[in-house]
């Protein structure tokens, strides 16, 4: 992976996701490349510190290589921990099939398949989207938790495509912290 310069839409609005073309996923706008530390892999661009270890290599992408089926197994499976995790439970919704939809279809684009959080939501906008929500390191450590167990217990996906799925995740988490409080109900 080599570094790259920033990369944003002539609206400027940053891209996570590229088109080979070099045009935004959102509003298919070529882009322009002001200054900024971002790493490339393959399709996918991410901000300094949350770059994903998704490599091109014969087998694909690691959302080739696991598959929707498989993906769509591991997000069932995680949000099933999640509703009874004590700590993570508090601050999601009590229905949680519209949450694991956005998951599924933002996991997809982030391991290198079609960009469905782009299509359906626009840019996901991780970390803004989670500042509402206090998650402290004891609730990251939770999230990757009930994600480990999940990989554990899905085995259609393989020990070495859980561990690169895992380590991209625990980067993502330790990101999403927005707070050393401790953790309590909104």
């Amino acid at each position: 992976m080599a570094a790259a310069a920033s990369p944003f839409c002539v609206a400027g609005t940053r891209v996570v996701v590229l088109r080979a073309a070099g045009e935004c996923v959102g509003c298919r706008r070529p882009l322009s490349s002001p200054p900024g530390a971002t790493v490339w892999s393959g399709r996918m661009l991410y901000p300094a510190g949350m770059t994903a270890p998704i490599s091109l290599n014969a087998g694909g992408s690691l959302y080739d290589r696991i598959g929707p089926e498989a993906l769509a197994a591991l997000v069932t499976r995680f949000y099933t921990l999640v509703a009874s995790d004590p700590l993570l439970a508090p601050i999601f919704p009590q229905d949680l099939s519209v949450t694991a939809e956005k998951q599924l279809a933002f996991l997809t684009g982030f391991l290198g398949g079609p960009p469905l959080y782009h299509e359906r939501f626009g840019h996901p906008r991780l970390r803004a989207r989670h500042l509402p929500f206090p998650i402290t390191p004891a609730r990251a450590r939770a999230w990757l938790a009930c994600m480990q167990a999940a990989l554990r217990d899905t085995p259609q996906i393989g020990t070495d495509d859980a561990r690169e799925l895992y380590a991209a995740l625990s980067r993502v988490a330790v990101h999403m912290v927005n707070t050393d409080g401790v953790a309590s109900a909104p």
